[in-house]
Formats: structure tokens, sequence, C-alpha cells
């Protein structure tokens, strides 16, 4: 997941700005079961619909998890700062 970062390109560029994440640590009970947490940051949608419709390298990482994998995956789109 970290190296779709890399791995990622667009019109011959890199077009993530970031990838980050790590195990959830909260102790609330509040997690939903949820117990890795990526965060994929873009410049704008256009790079992120780009990497939902149209990414190969993110295509291949999708199908090497293998539909049961995904079973069990949240994604979440949003802007910061929009509420």
């Amino acid at each position: 997941m970290l190296a779709l970062k890399d791995d990622c390109v667009r019109d011959g560029k890199k077009y993530i700005v970031d990838v980050r994440g790590g195990r959830q640590t909260n102790k609330e009970g509040h997690d939903g079961g949820v117990q890795v947490v990526f965060l994929v940051e873009f410049a704008n949608q256009a790079d992120c619909d780009y990497y939902i419709d149209h990414d190969p390298a993110h295509d291949a990482f999708k199908t090497s998890l293998g539909k049961t994998s995904l079973s069990g995956v949240t994604v979440l789109d949003f802007t910061p700062g929009q509420f």
C-alpha cells in the first residue's frame, strides 16, 4: 500500500502527495473493528478520480489482494475542512 505513492503515475509523473498508515490505537471501543488505517492524499479531486477509476498500479494492487481481502475494507473519501 505504501509503495503506491511511487508506483502510481499519471501523465508520466507521480501524483500521490502522500501515503501513510499504521495500526489503530483507540482505546474507547469505537473502532468498528478497524485494525489498520491508511491515508492517501491527493492534490485535487481529478487525481483522486484517476486513482480510483484508471490507475493501473492501483488496479494491480487491488487484484493482488484478492476479493477475500477486500471484503473487510472500508474506504472513505473526504475534503479537509468540509463538514
